[in-house]
């Protein structure tokens, strides 16, 4: 499996480093892919595809615009203006090369009452975006969710992409969000091949820390054993909160903390090792 990282948020801690100071790093490192986000400036954009044409690193995946997520709301203007963001994001992404771009289906809270008119108005700009992301020659990746937002179990996001192309439409994991750690290999086996990228940190099983594997509750062996039973071909992407100022110190961190669980289990699947360790 391939090491990725969500640059920013994995990297800059509380600091306001650019693409263009963290991607050099990013490149002398072992890391294979990386996720963007798509608040670029127009000269940082015109780099960043001339850094990637000579780079080895590949852009996978483009989080969406922040201001995106109402893509659901009740609010006819508010639902243009986030669809408009969702448009940008997948557009600039197509820019950039991306092969995935991730959405959310909503921000929160959400009114219980108002839940199934939520999902109705999610749905219609899901598929509204579809020829979007087709003519940006990319896939969107729904994510799942955390609390009351819209996509926070595995039926309400099956029922979010219902009818969709699944060439075009798929799943992102983030196995922070989950309401129980245990249930993640299973709903890695039920996502199957819908399991378009991933979204890797930890947590206390409570709410979502964006934690390092292994400081919080999850079976990371278990999880990419999973995820190496289906086949999956995406990255094994971080995105824990950085916790050095250091982005350098961030990158070696991670690069360790990959080995550690990739060694880890593969010691498990080989029956050198029957526990988690």
């Amino acid at each position: 499996m391939r090491l990725g990282i969500s640059v920013r948020y994995s990297l800059a801690k509380g600091s306001g480093l650019s693409n263009r100071q963290l991607l050099p790093l990013v490149e002398k490192s072992t890391i294979d892919d990386i996720e963007l986000d798509p608040s670029i400036e127009e000269k940082e954009m015109e780099w960043i595809v001339r850094f990637l044409e000579n780079s080895r690193l590949r852009l996978w995946s483009v989080h969406g615009l922040a201001g995106h997520e109402p893509i659901s709301s009740l609010s006819q203007e508010i639902r243009r203006k986030a669809m408009e963001k969702a448009q940008r994001t997948i557009e600039v992404a197509g820019d950039l090369g991306a092969h995935v771009v991730v959405l959310h289906a909503s921000d929160e809270p959400i009114a219980e009452p108002k839940r199934a008119e939520q999902i109705a108005h999610a749905k219609k700009s899901l598929a509204a975006l579809v020829p979007v992301a087709q003519r940006a020659n990319l896939i969107l990746a729904v994510e799942l969710l955390p609390r009351t937002c819209l996509g926070n179990s595995l039926p309400e996001l099956v029922n979010l992409l219902d009818g969709l192309p699944r060439d075009r439409v798929g799943i992102c994991l983030d196995t922070n969000h989950v309401k129980v750690a245990t249930t993640l290999p299973k709903l890695i086996h039920t996502l199957g091949r819908d399991l378009i990228t991933l979204h890797i940190s930890d947590f206390d099983g409570v709410d979502e820390r964006h934690w390092l594997p292994g400081k919080g509750i999850i079976d990371w062996p278990a999880v990419w054993n999973a995820l190496r039973e289906i086949r999956y071909d995406g990255p094994w992407l971080y995105e824990s909160g950085a916790i050095h100022d250091d982005p350098e110190a961030n990158i070696h961190m991670i690069e360790e903390n990959f080995i550690h669980w990739r060694t880890l289990a593969d010691e498990i699947k080989n029956g050198r090792l029957c526990e988690k360790g």
